[in-house]
């Protein structure tokens, strides 16, 4: 198995779930990161015990 060679911007399915675990936390927002010198926002909000998050 070959090392990997180049890093992605970022890893989708890692930012929806810290999305997630920021709604859990922290309750219904728009969340600003920055992943790898790049800003995004993830927006996270709850509606009973579904979790939607969009990125």
């Amino acid at each position: 198995m070959q090392p990997p060679t180049a890093k992605v911007p970022f890893c989708g399915h890692a930012t929806i779930a810290l999305g997630a675990a920021l709604a859990l936390k922290h309750g219904d927002g728009i969340f600003p990161l920055v992943l790898n010198q790049t800003a995004i926002t993830v927006e996270a909000w709850r509606s009973g015990e579904l979790i939607s998050v969009a990125a």
